[in-house]
């Protein structure tokens, strides 16, 4: 066996590193003629050959040590080998002979030099076999906008990104403060109101409560309770269709009967002083309690429509915070939830300029107007 003239006879490496050059050898006879040439017709016709490391516990190799022969010449591929920095020599020894008789000089060996890691370089263990490796990182897929800082180990630190390859987007949280603090605010207003609630019943035959109107006040406070609920589904994660809908149930439903009860006292109180005989009927219950519901059922009806039409949907929102890329979840409703905004809106301007105004116009005048007129400028801004 020896070495062919166009192979390499010494190796220079790093610990962990691949050797792409090939080691080519060939068998020759005593006149120095290529023995394996004959055809291969069976796998007991070629010749198998094993490599190795004459010092195996400062070094080893990792991968396939064993091959065979080609007709008229015998390749050792790639090979990976770590060891300690140092000479050794790699031994490549036949197994079989083939269709040949087995015969000495069956071995022979090429240097293998294996030189310090320099500071450029990782040097760690990263085969699990108690010696170390010299390597570059390398990531694959690629680490993006963040830095390869092992393998496949991204440092995604200066990066707007986060995740294993520094592609994937911030979640924003919630402050946690803030949720326990509108909890504990809603939870307490909650109580008060229903304390309210029980009072209101225990005294409801009180001048004072009846002249408010018993049942307006009623619904008024359990408005604000459904408003306080409202405030709790905010603290919620918001991760689900579900709680899309039950936000915008609940405060709807709250707007409607607290708000929709303080149209029809306003509009009564309008009414009284107005001395308006054509729509005093107006006044009674019923037209009254018709006003609060049918605001109610539009809200209540513009929720199941959206509902059953599957058309609540929660979006990925993206922001830039503190330089990091940031994704949030959101509620996304149809047009038909804006119809309740314009609701809003012009209830808004008719309790305003056609019923408070007209009212406190008639009873006060001068500075007690004017101030009257500056406050509700700012509630309803």
């Amino acid at each position: 066996m020896k070495l062919d003239s166009d192979s390499i006879d010494t190796i220079n490496m790093l610990s962990g590193e691949t050797i792409l050059k090939k080691i080519n050898f060939v068998i020759e006879d005593d006149f120095d003629q290529v023995i394996n040439t004959d055809p291969i017709e069976k796998i007991s016709d070629l010749i198998f050959f094993n490599i190795e490391m004459n010092d195996t516990y400062n070094a080893k190799l990792i991968g396939q040590t064993g091959f065979y022969c080609d007709i008229g010449i015998c390749t050792i591929p790639s090979f990976k080998v770590v060891g300690i920095p140092g000479n050794y020599e790699l031994i490549i020894s036949l197994q079989t002979f083939g269709n040949y008789i087995e015969f000495n000089n069956s071995k022979i060996e090429v240097g293998l030099t294996i030189n310090e890691c320099n500071d450029s370089y990782l040097y760690q263990d990263i085969e699990n076999i108690g010696i170390k490796s010299c390597y570059l990182p390398k990531c694959n897929p690629s680490c993006n906008t963040g830095k390869c800082i092992n393998i496949n180990i991204c440092d995604c630190s200066n990066s707007q990104y986060v995740g294993l390859y520094c592609n994937e987007y911030y979640k924003t949280e919630k402050t946690e403060i803030l949720d326990l603090v509108v909890k504990i605010i809603s939870y307490s207003l909650t109580f008060i109101t229903i304390l309210l609630l029980i009072g209101i019943w225990v005294f409801k035959k009180n001048e004072k409560v009846k002249a408010a109107s018993f049942d307006f006040l009623v619904l008024i406070l359990i408005g604000i309770i459904i408003n306080n609920m409202y405030l709790i589904v905010l603290t919620k994660k918001q991760d689900s269709v579900e709680n899309c809908v039950a936000e915008y149930l609940f405060k709807n439903v709250g707007f409607s009967l607290v708000f929709g009860c303080i149209l029809g006292k306003t509009l009564r109180i309008f009414i009284i002083f107005e001395n308006n005989r054509k729509l005093k009927f107006l006044i009674r219950k019923k037209p009254m309690y018709s006003i609060v519901f049918s605001i109610l059922l539009f809200h209540l009806a513009t929720t199941l429509i959206m509902t059953l039409k599957n058309e609540v949907h929660l979006n990925i929102q993206e922001i830039t915070y503190n330089g990091k890329k940031q994704q949030y979840n959101s509620c996304s409703f149809p047009p038909l939830k804006k119809i309740g905004y314009i609701i809003l809106f012009f209830f808004k301007i008719y309790i305003y300029n056609n019923l408070l105004i007209k009212i406190f116009k008639k009873k006060f005048y001068g500075k007690h107007y004017y101030y009257f007129h500056r406050i509700c400028m700012i509630i309803w801004k």
